[in-house]
């Protein structure tokens, strides 16, 4: 798979500048470019230079990253900060029900009834300082998180009585997801790959969300989680950093910025 004309060639120059630039960074630490390989031929892949093939057809991200496809759950117990956020649930219940929640309307594309709201406190690996300063005690407990910074998103979740999210998959593989209930009324759950499991208040719940996944709220309440994005265990180090880099620098954040000022779906 190549790119062609400009197009091709503004994604080709691109992909230069940012593998230039992490090799510059993995060389200050003293890291040769090969323990990055896999970084690269991620972005040759978002640049069209290179066909990234997944081997699960249940696991379609868009941006695929070149690992093995793992398991559609994940046992909480296995990262041992999912009890941080547990043993935080009723500080983070008070703050999140105490005032509005900054919502924005989500993907309606992937509903079939009710209403599906985000509130964004990091966006893409980037802090909305605003929602930050609006709920200190949630920053506090996610900043407490190994490595939570560098990661893609975190966000308070709204779901409407009786929605459903229909089938889907997220934007990529080199991370997993982890929701946190807030507020739970009985009818909520979740289907990951080939198995459904049920949301519960103050537990959390992990999984690839590059497997194809649905969610349902049966209940006569809204439900509320807090979801957040950390780095695959198959990545090293050096390879998150990387990631992180990569999604700092892509502008997503600004975007975001624009939209959270005027209110607008994303």
């Amino acid at each position: 798979m190549s790119g062609s004309g400009l197009g091709g060639a503004t994604a080709r120059l691109r992909y230069a500048a940012l593998w230039s630039a992490i090799c510059a960074d993995a060389a200050r630490r003293g890291a040769p470019p090969r323990r990055l390989e896999r970084v690269r031929r991620y972005l040759r892949g978002g640049a069209g230079l290179e066909e990234i093939v997944l081997t699960d057809d249940r696991q379609r991200p868009e941006h695929p990253f070149p690992r093995a496809p793992g398991e559609p759950w994940h046992e909480p117990d296995a990262h041992p900060w999912t009890r941080v956020l547990e043993d935080a649930h009723a500080a983070i219940r008070a703050e999140a029900t105490a005032q509005p929640l900054p919502l924005l309307r989500h993907d309606a594309d992937k509903l079939s009834g009710g209403t599906w709201d985000v509130g964004y406190v990091q966006y893409m690996g980037r802090p909305v300082a605003e929602n930050r300063a609006r709920f200190p005690e949630t920053t506090r407990v996610l900043d407490a998180l190994p490595g939570f910074r560098g990661t893609g998103h975190a966000y308070f979740s709204v779901l409407a009585p009786r929605a459903h999210i229909q089938p889907h998959c997220g934007p990529i593989n080199a991370w997993l997801r982890c929701h946190l209930g807030i507020v739970v009324p009985e009818g909520c759950r979740m289907r990951v790959g080939d198995e459904t499991r049920s949301m519960q208040e103050g537990r959390c719940l992990v999984f690839d969300d590059a497997f194809e996944h649905e969610v349902w709220n049966d209940g006569d309440r809204e439900r509320l989680m807090l979801i957040i994005d950390f780095w695959h265990p198959d990545l090293d180090d050096l390879e998150c950093r990387a990631m992180g880099q990569i999604l700092r620098w892509s502008g997503g954040w600004r975007d975001l910025a624009r939209r959270v000022t005027r209110g607008s779906r994303i």
